[in-house]
C-alpha cells in the first residue's frame, strides 16, 4: 500500500502494543526471524527497503508503504538507495 508520508512521532499505538523506529542504511540488512518483528506492522516513513522472501523473490517498499513481514514469508530486509530507510515497527508488547 503506497500513500502519504507517515509521521513517526505522531503515530500512536493502542494499549498492549509498542512502537519502535528502526533505521537501515544502504545495504544494511536485518533478519526478520525475531517474533516481534515478524508479527509487526511495518511503516516505511523514509527511504526504501528491499525484502527478500524465503522463495528468493525480492520486493521493494518505499516511503508511505505499509507491510507485514509474516505475510511475505520474508527472511531479511535490506536498506536500499542513498537515504537511510526509516521503519516504524508496531508490535504487541512482550509479556515476559
Amino acid at each position: 500500500m503506497t500513500g502519504d508520508a507517515i509521521d513517526a512521532d505522531r503515530l500512536t499505538v493502542p494499549a498492549g502494543f509498542e512502537k519502535r523506529v528502526v533505521e537501515l542504511r544502504s545495504h544494511e540488512q536485518v533478519s526478520v526471524h525475531d517474533a516481534a518483528l515478524r508479527e509487526a506492522l511495518i511503516f516505511v516513513t523514509v527511504g526504501e527497503i528491499e525484502v527478500v522472501c524465503a522463495s528468493g523473490l525480492r520486493q521493494r517498499f518505499v516511503k508511505g508503504d505499509i507491510l507485514s513481514f509474516a505475510s511475505l514469508a520474508a527472511g531479511a530486509a535490506c536498506g536500499t538507495g542513498e537515504t537511510p530507510a526509516q521503519l516504524v515497527v508496531v508490535h504487541r508488547q512482550s509479556t515476559g
